[in-house]
């Protein structure tokens, strides 16, 4: 799997054309999506904010694992979207860099 992009903060930021197996693998380790954050990269450092999404939860009454499957649904659907979307009409896949907020069952008390 490619190298993520890492803020000084930790947070991985991960090239478009490889945000795809980074999400399976975080639903794979049972962590839900719960929504991210899509930006851009300039240079080695620097990325300009283009949009976020935030996962549905679904019925009151869906299990941890059916909330894995929302999320990663859904994260996959942004990653799928065309650069355009994102109003970066020259970009390219590699040009977009995704964060993820994930949560463990254990982070959400469960």
């Amino acid at each position: 799997m490619a190298t993520a992009d890492i803020a000084t903060n930790g947070e991985f930021f991960w090239p478009g054309d490889h945000a795809a197996d980074a999400a399976r693998a975080l639903a794979m380790r049972g962590r839900f999506i719960a929504g991210g954050e899509v930006y851009r990269r300039r240079s080695i450092g620097w990325a300009a904010y283009l949009g976020e999404w935030t996962t549905s939860l679904g019925p009151p009454d869906a299990g941890w694992g059916e909330a894995i499957q929302l999320g990663l649904a859904e994260a996959l659907s942004a990653i799928a979207l065309d650069p355009a979307a994102w109003a970066e009409p020259d970009a390219t896949p590699e040009d977009l860099r995704f964060f993820f907020a994930s949560f463990a069952a254990s982070d959400a008390g469960g």
